[in-house]
């Protein structure tokens, strides 16, 4: 959006960690090896942590806590430098010690504020209330660096709450933004939120919201009681 807008104000509520994707086009020996081995490969991801061989060949055995630092800032350099999500299995223990992951946090963070130019505006972007990982990752191309553009400004709504909207702004407690548009990028109701916003209703007409009160119980992803027709996909 900021390589087309005259302007763009970014209204940020809760910073989010975000590491290079690193797309580029694939080398045709790549995809020569992959379609030759699908069995192979599907096989293989049974048995991997996440079901995934790309992360499960990645993932680390050691500790973040039993190696020196600069040994773990090179792996994390290294995996940022590759892109995608490999930072966060460099070590066993980054999704279940708060100490060794708050190192991959401090890695991002200091990332974060080698990249864009004006302090203010990249401490506002480096997230602290949370681990990493904790949130779905974000995988970008070149997203920090968009806050070096000159059309671009960041507000931080921690610090000025929007207080209104008008016809043609959004006003905060720090001033009022012109706009022409907005895009509303509040995340998303994953899962059952496509289904629930759906008025299904089972025997004695109960509503599946109201089945799934507490949250969501199927049979083996696919069914639920006292809806003997409907078929669910997860």
């Amino acid at each position: 959006i900021a390589k087309q807008a005259k302007h763009l104000v970014v209204l940020q509520r809760t910073p989010n960690f975000s590491l290079p994707a690193r797309n580029g086009t694939l080398d045709p020996s790549v995809v020569k090896e992959f379609k030759s081995n699908y069995a192979d490969i599907r096989q293989r991801a049974r048995y991997m942590p996440s079901g995934n061989t790309y992360i499960g060949d990645w993932m680390g055995t050691k500790s973040a806590l039993e190696v020196p630092d600069e040994e773990r800032n090179a792996e994390y350099e290294k995996r940022w430098q590759l892109g995608g999500a490999k930072m966060l299995v460099a070590y066993k223990d980054i999704g279940t010690n708060e100490a060794a992951n708050k190192t991959a946090a401090d890695f991002v963070r200091n990332k974060i504020r080698s990249i864009v130019k004006d302090p203010k505006v990249a401490e506002s972007l480096c997230p602290y209330d949370y681990p990493i990982g904790a949130k779905r990752i974000c995988l970008d191309s070149g997203y920090f660096e968009t806050y070096n553009r000159d059309n671009v400004t960041l507000v931080d709504l921690r610090k000025t709450p929007i207080t209104e909207f008008t016809a043609d702004s959004v006003r905060t407690t720090g001033g009022e933004h012109k706009i022409d548009c907005i895009v509303f990028a509040t995340g998303f109701d994953a899962i059952t939120g496509t289904l629930l916003n759906i008025d299904f209703r089972g025997r004695g007409g109960q509503t599946l919201k109201a089945k799934w009160e507490a949250g969501p119980r199927a049979y083996l992803g696919l069914q639920a009681v006292g809806f003997p027709n409907l078929f669910l996909v997860t």
